[in-house]
Formats: C-alpha cells, structure tokens, sequence
C-alpha cells in the first residue's frame, strides 16, 4: 500500500505527458519487481486456500493509491484499464522471475510500455483537438 502512495507520490508533478507514463512505467516497475513485492506474491499464492478467512482490508486500502494512479494517466477513457496495466505487466514478469533459475530482462517490456502509453495518450489528444477547436468556434 505505501509503495503504491509512492509510486503516485513520485509522479503526481510531472505535467508531461511522455515523461509521466514513463515515470510511472519506471516507477511500477520498482515496485512491483523487487524483493518484498515477490514475496508477499509468494505468500498470496501459497495462501490462496485460506483467502477466505484471511482478512481482506489491506488488499481493499490499496485501491486509493490505485484510483490516484488512474488520475496520473490521464482523460483517455481506458485510464483504469491503463492504470491495471501498470501494475499487471511487472506482475507478471514477476511471477515468470519467481520460476526462472536465471533472471530475466525486464528493461525491454517496461520501455515498450512507457512507449504504449505515451502513444495511446498523444493520440487521445489528437483526436481530441478537433473536438476542442469545433467548440470554441462554436461559442
């Protein structure tokens, strides 16, 4: 749940758009691929029998966090898709990490997706711009 706040926290000043989604591509990256982030993964996975007696509070304080990120992506109407997409992408090569005996490139994937972001978002403005110019002329 912190490291969520963070990951917000770290991008919430950056106006940019190229520079944000790469911001928060690095930044889910850090903390969805690191040590900590692995094990509680490990020991959801190893748990998942009990999950019904398990307490789900602390899963459910992450969605505040979640829903800022969604915010730091921006108007496209997928920002919640996007904004799952920054935390299922590292997770998922967290869990091809957890099998591997070797570790595995990551740095490739995270570009890419700060690359897919900044593009679905310019062409969300530039769809947009026409829109914008008819309503001003209307006015």
């Amino acid at each position: 749940m912190t490291s969520v706040n963070d990951l917000a926290d770290e991008v919430e000043g950056i106006s940019d758009t190229g520079e944000r989604m790469t911001a928060l591509a690095d930044a889910a990256w850090r903390t969805f691929l690191n040590p900590a982030s692995m094990t509680a993964m490990e020991i959801l996975i190893a748990t998942r029998s009990l999950r019904s007696t398990l307490a789900v509070e602390q899963l459910a304080q992450l969605q505040p966090g979640l829903e800022r990120i969604t915010k730091l992506v921006g108007g496209s109407p997928h920002a919640t898709a996007i904004a799952d997409l920054l935390w299922a992408a590292p997770v998922g090569l967290m869990v091809g990490q957890m099998v591997s005996d070797v570790p595995l490139p990551t740095e490739p994937q995270r570009r890419a997706m700060a690359q897919l972001l900044s593009d679905h978002l310019l062409v969300r403005e530039l769809d947009d711009a026409p829109r914008r110019r008819r309503g001003a002329r209307q006015r």
